[in-house]
């Protein structure tokens, strides 16, 4: 009976403590001050999606921004109207991070040897066209996957962790994905190479958080943007407005975190699942959004 007591009073107090973690990481803490990083931040693929947003809410907060995309047009109206509506100073970089080599960093290397950078976003990257058995991926698909998801979070590390170093303060935020976390079928190298930047980021936290330097690595779910392809926003699929402000919010405290609350209960559930059960019910999903995919790529060539 004792025992009993014991291990119920156990469950009650570890749900317990789940819980109150889950709203105090959510919705009780309040954000750090970025500022105390240093003046600029330098955001990757701020031009669409989760990078445009966070590259506002951002200068929102009087931070000073550089933005990397690959389109130098959309990267200067974009800097336009930052500085038009929060009064922040601009630079920009054009980078193709799906390019080869490293001479295409040249460019912001230079830009920033003067620039207080206290926060880079490495937030480019790139999946699937659509959900694809690895076999039948296009021809140079991984070798684009690893270098804009991998080759482009360590280059934009490797070039910005020097200044922060010498100034003794910084952040760097990874963006990762949720589907790391559940090695989801017909997007294996996507997954793989998220998975990748999750242990990167969490090993490099440890590296230098005594000298100053939060590195972290953020994982979102369903964000309606044209990487997910999703148009529709719901409790569980954030627009890149919502997600952009927990983004902000979580800067600076756990190396590893779900931003979004409702991704946090997903993957929190997902994870009492099976791991067989899971990954059949994800395998169905790919299936379908491949099988509708393909039918829409037939129907184009008929036309």
């Amino acid at each position: 009976m004792v025992f009993t007591l014991l291990v119920t009073l156990s469950v009650f107090l570890f749900v317990g403590v789940h819980i109150f973690l889950f709203v105090n990481r959510h919705f009780l803490r309040q954000p750090k001050d970025l500022l105390k990083y240093g003046k600029w931040a330098v955001v990757t693929g701020s031009t669409d999606g989760i990078g445009k947003a966070v590259a506002q809410e951002l200068a929102k907060k009087k931070m000073n921004l550089v933005l990397i995309s690959r389109t130098l047009s959309k990267l200067n109206a974009q800097a336009a109207e930052l500085k038009e509506k929060f009064g922040v100073e601009t630079s920009v970089v054009a980078i193709d991070f799906g390019a080869e080599g490293r001479s295409k960093f040249d460019g912001y290397r230079s830009l920033i040897q003067d620039l207080d950078v206290g926060l880079l976003v490495n937030n480019v990257g790139q999946s699937y066209d659509h959900a694809e058995y690895f076999d039948q991926l296009k021809a140079g698909t991984s070798e684009q996957l690893i270098r804009l998801n991998i080759d482009g979070t360590i280059a934009m590390t490797e070039y910005t962790l020097p200044g922060m170093l010498q100034r003794n303060r910084g952040a760097i935020v990874n963006v990762s994905s949720a589907s790391s976390l559940v090695s989801e079928p017909l997007y294996a190298v996507y997954s793989a190479t998220k998975a990748f930047v999750n242990n990167y980021s969490v090993a490099l936290h440890y590296e230098y958080k005594s000298r100053g330097i939060h590195v972290q690595v953020q994982l979102p779910a369903y964000v309606a943007t044209k990487l997910s392809k999703i148009r529709s926003t719901s409790v569980l699929v954030a627009s890149p407005e919502s997600y952009a402000k927990s983004f902000i919010k979580q800067i600076g405290y756990e190396p590893l975190v779900l931003s979004y609350w409702s991704h946090d209960v997903q993957l929190s559930l997902a994870r009492l699942v099976p791991q067989d059960w899971l990954a059949a019910t994800l395998l169905s999903t790919g299936k379908s959004i491949r099988a509708r995919a393909l039918k829409k790529k037939e129907t184009a060539g008929k036309q």
